[in-house]
């Protein structure tokens, strides 16, 4: 069966140089975190603690600041990445030799993935799948946008199983919880 989904193959990004966004120390990372805290333009941060605790997880993974920061919230008090960040992950990584959606449909999706030296696995995430876990419910992303919703979770659990060494346990956006809502950060006691 032919397909006119898009093929993605896996790519390195590789920094040239770092930038005024790049801290080098911890000094800076906070510097830089109050700022874009103070912006007033990153929706659900409510301090500059926020923040940096996502461009610290970014950090991590290998991620610009400004790209956690679009593409990584805290939710029930965990970092989860969006799909997107997380397939872009997989497919940056040497020992993924392609990961790509072979079905998509309002009632299923399936991705591939090879692994270098594996065998080909696939991941299908259907309706059914979303209802039992509870996330058909009226007007939730799932009812409203079911492909896309169905993809993000066939993604997700397709690059948790097959590469556990570069998601490094984060799960994706609703996976977690429904709501995007970040929690308030408390000193512990």
């Amino acid at each position: 069966m032919e397909s006119n989904l898009a093929k993605f193959e896996p790519r390195t990004i590789v920094p040239t140089t770092l930038d005024a966004y790049t801290p080098t120390n911890f000094d800076q990372a906070l510097r830089i975190a109050e700022s874009f805290a103070k912006s007033g333009m990153l929706a659900g941060f409510a301090t500059k603690e926020q923040v940096l605790l996502v461009m610290a997880v970014g950090a991590e993974l290998g991620i610009p600041a400004t790209t956690a920061l679009r593409s990584i919230h805290i939710i029930s008090g965990k970092p989860v990445m969006s799909a997107d960040l997380m397939a872009a992950r997989v497919l940056a990584s040497p020992a993924c030799e392609y990961f790509r959606c072979v079905d998509s449909t309002d009632e299923s999706a399936t991705y591939e993935t090879k692994r270098r030296g594996n065998p080909p696995v696939k991941q299908t995430f259907t309706a059914a799948d979303a209802k039992r876990a509870g996330l058909m419910k009226s007007g939730s992303n799932h009812e409203k946008y079911p492909r896309v919703m169905l993809r993000h979770r066939a993604s997700a659990e397709l690059a948790r199983l097959v590469y556990p060494d570069v998601i490094l346990g984060l799960y994706v956006e609703g996976e977690i919880a429904e709501s995007r809502t970040v929690e308030p950060l408390t000193a512990a006691p």
